[in-house]
């Protein structure tokens, strides 16, 4: 089964997390971690967990703790 949702970071609805993946039975099949680039081009990060349902879960909550960091990353990007 296909998921596909999003987290709200912020107050205002702008920063969010998009959740998309395949379950199957309930457990988490694929799911991908892409970094977006100010120029439109995605960088797959692989992130080394044995269980694909902790790693989804560890892939949330990593956005969720570090979302303020991404972001001014991204900025930096933009601004060099």
């Amino acid at each position: 089964m296909e998921k596909d949702y999003f987290i709200f970071l912020d107050d205002y609805d702008f920063d969010r997390i998009r959740i998309f993946g395949f379950t199957k039975r309930g457990n988490v099949k694929d799911i991908h971690r892409d970094v977006m680039m100010p120029n439109g081009e995605k960088e797959k990060e692989f992130v080394e967990i044995e269980s694909m349902n902790e790693a989804f879960t560890y892939a949330v909550q990593d956005i969720k703790d570090r979302w303020k960091f991404y972001l001014e990353r991204y900025k930096s990007k933009i601004r060099s």
